[in-house]
């Protein structure tokens, strides 16, 4: 009903003005006509009064511009507080800073910013407590998802292991050599009780380690009872949410709940831009349930395209022909991203891009491909944004407050789009899009963007 209102206000003003402006216009014409029709000259009342009309006009145009502005500012604001108390994100840093808005609608950007911030703040005082007590421990340790992503490290491992080689949400081989890590890590689980034994470093050094098996939430723990006195400053580095599994996966149709939806939001890096004859390179996927992005289910792999790779395109994404020579054909690949797919939709930026060329691979290996579902982010937010002109990856980021990294690579543009995505979420719901079908039918009215992408080949 708020929405509304605004849109009634902005409407009656617009109507408001536009009146005002036909009867000042009106009156201008009409006086000028009759002065033509009598044959008169202009006197300087006439003057006077066509003068002020015409001056009335130009006010007017100026009201209904900084007006239409202020309107659009608040649509804006609306949006981003919208996604940001629906997912818990900040506002877009560009509300905080020097801002084009005027200046009632930046102070309330501000107010708000610092009641989300507030309240996030509040949420997560009892973990930041925890992270303290962990920070502080003079025993290393070290979190593993399943898959060997690092999920936490605090001081004392990172002092005896290297913040070079531990991060979150990278693989823990980077720090220990797989073979005997990874031998801990099944003797745990098949015991279901913690075991010591020797892990050897990436660097070859020997060293004592206790591995605890998580259980049903998936990994384990890596205690260093080496690591000798507590470090300072106590740091921790953290992301538990690694650990966290999508529900049990839901056949796509028009009929599901975006919320409810299994998606894998993917990229490719190709040799070029022709889906006629370019081939694919690289392809990066991740999972997405819902508002959930699953960042430890992920597919990140090479393709050999058969064919040289332009240095035109090398440049774009760092893909040489020396780092695909030994890499499998895309028929090994298909079936991956098959299997991760499962009967779930794909998300993508400029998705018919990447379908149109994945569906010209399968043709080409003899592989079955069926496209599956999809939705493409660009043509979402051109339908909700149709004042923003460029509409690329990086733009779109930008607007919606999300951090940019590892751009250019498919598995960082993926991820990229799955955090662009989520934040689309509660503004589709607002819009009253609420179903996978109904988000499809809502992207289509993206013409501007499907008509030269048809037009290049493109499967949309």
């Amino acid at each position: 009903m708020k929405r509304q209102g605004m849109r009634g206000a902005r409407g009656a003003l617009t109507i408001c003005l536009v009146a005002l402006a036909s009867v000042l216009a009106v009156m201008a014409v009409f006086t000028i006509v009759r002065v033509v029709e009598k044959g008169g000259g202009l006197t300087l009342p006439l003057v006077i009064l066509i003068g002020l009309a015409f001056l009335g006009l130009a006010a007017t145009w100026i009201a209904f511009t900084v007006l239409d502005g202020h309107f659009r500012d608040i649509a804006r604001l609306r949006a981003d507080l919208l996604t940001a108390a629906s997912i818990g994100t900040p506002l877009p840093k560009r509300w905080l800073g020097p801002s084009d808005a005027d200046v009632e609608i930046s102070g309330l950007a501000r107010v708000a910013a610092e009641a989300l911030l507030d309240r996030t703040a509040a949420r997560s005082l009892p973990d930041e407590r925890l992270s303290a007590v962990v920070a502080a421990a003079a025993e290393g340790l070290v979190v593993v998802t399943k898959n060997g992503l690092v999920s936490l490290v605090n001081a004392a491992a990172l002092s005896l292991l290297g913040a070079d080689r531990l991060a979150v949400g990278t693989s823990v081989y980077a720090a220990f050599d797989r073979e005997s890590l990874a031998a801990l890590t099944r003797q745990a689980c098949e015991r279901g009780e913690p075991v010591r034994g020797i892990a050897r470093t990436a660097g070859g050094e020997d060293l004592e380690v206790r591995v605890a098996d998580l259980g049903h939430h998936g990994g384990s723990v890596v205690s260093l009872p080496g690591a000798g006195e507590a470090v300072h400053p106590a740091v921790l580095h953290h992301d538990l949410a690694l650990h966290d599994r999508p529900p049990p996966e839901r056949p796509a149709a028009p009929e599901t709940l975006l919320e409810e939806l299994s998606l894998v939001v993917m990229d490719s890096e190709t040799t070029g831009l022709d889906v006629t004859r370019d081939r694919i390179v690289s392809i990066g996927a991740v999972r997405l349930h819902g508002r959930r992005i699953f960042p430890d289910i992920n597919m990140d792999v090479l393709v050999h395209p058969r064919m040289p790779i332009p240095p035109r395109s090398t440049a774009v994404h760092g893909i040489s022909d020396e780092m695909v020579a030994d890499a499998p054909t895309i028929g090994t690949r298909l079936a991956a991203l098959r299997e991760l797919v499962g009967s779930g939709a794909v998300v993508g930026h400029n998705i018919g891009f990447d379908l149109t060329i994945l569906s010209r691979e399968a043709e080409r290996a003899g592989v079955a491909w069926t496209p599956p579902l999809s939705l493409d982010t660009g043509h979402l937010m051109a339908v909700l944004e149709p004042e923003l002109r460029e509409l690329d990856l990086d733009v779109i980021a930008e607007r919606l407050g999300v951090d940019v990294e590892g751009r250019h690579t498919a598995l960082g543009d993926a991820i990229v789009t799955a955090e662009i995505f989520v934040r689309l979420l509660p503004r589709l719901r607002d819009a009253g899009v609420s179903t996978l079908g109904e988000a499809q039918d809502f992207a289509a009215r993206a013409e501007r963007l499907r008509a030269p992408q048809k037009a290049a080949g493109w499967e949309i």
